[in-house]
C-alpha cells in the first residue's frame, strides 16, 4: 500500500511540475541591425482586455510589467526618452481560464475488494494560463523588429501582489535573455 502512495505522490508532483513550466520564445525580424537602436519610449497602451478583470486596468500590474522591462532595457544600454525614440515598446497580456482533467488508469491502482465500482475518479484542475508579450517596434518605419512572449500557469498568483510581481519579473528576465545583442 505504501508503494502506491509513493507512486501517486510522484505522479502528482510530475503533473504539477508539468503544469508550472514557463514557455518563453521570441521572434526577430531578419536583417534588423540592432546596433542602430539607442533609445526607446512606450507605445500606446494595449486596448485589448486581458481576459481577467483582476488585471484589466490594474495599474500595479502594469507598473510591475513596465518596470521589469525598463530595468532589462537599461541593462542593455537602451535609454528611455520622451521625444524621437528609436524604438517603441508595446506590451500585451492575456489570461485564459482552463480546466484540465487527469484520468486515473484503473489498472495502475488496484481496486479495494470492499468498495463499490472502481473507487477511482479523475482529478479535475482549474488553472489560469497567462501570456505576457513584449513588442519592440522601429519608431521610424513602424515595423515590428522583435517580439517575445512568456506563457505560464498563474493560478493563485494574480491575487497575491508579491507572487505576481515575482512572476512578472521572472517572465520578463527570461524573455529579455532572447533580445538580440546590439552593442
Amino acid at each position: 500500500m505504501r508503494r502506491y502512495a509513493v507512486l501517486a505522490a510522484a505522479a502528482a508532483a510530475l503533473v504539477l511540475t508539468g503544469c508550472a513550466t514557463r514557455i518563453v520564445s521570441s521572434h526577430v525580424e531578419l536583417g534588423t541591425d540592432f546596433a542602430q537602436y539607442r533609445t526607446y519610449d512606450w507605445g500606446p497602451a494595449d486596448a485589448l482586455p486581458t481576459g481577467d478583470t483582476r488585471l484589466d486596468n490594474n495599474a500595479i500590474f502594469r507598473d510591475y510589467f513596465q518596470g521589469a522591462i525598463e530595468k532589462q532595457l537599461a541593462a542593455r544600454r537602451l535609454v528611455l526618452v520622451s521625444h524621437d525614440p528609436d524604438l517603441l515598446i508595446h506590451t500585451h497580456t492575456n489570461v485564459t481560464h482552463q480546466v484540465g482533467v487527469q484520468p486515473i488508469i484503473p489498472h495502475e491502482y488496484p481496486q479495494n475488494p470492499r468498495s463499490q465500482g472502481n473507487g477511482c475518479a479523475p482529478t479535475i484542475a482549474e488553472y489560469e494560463i497567462s501570456t505576457l508579450m513584449i513588442d519592440v517596434v522601429d519608431a521610424r518605419t513602424n515595423t515590428l523588429v522583435w517580439r517575445a512572449w512568456s506563457r505560464d500557469d498563474m493560478s493563485g498568483t494574480i491575487d497575491d501582489q508579491q507572487r505576481l510581481q515575482r512572476a512578472v519579473t521572472e517572465a520578463v528576465v527570461e524573455m529579455m535573455k532572447l533580445f538580440p545583442k546590439h552593442l
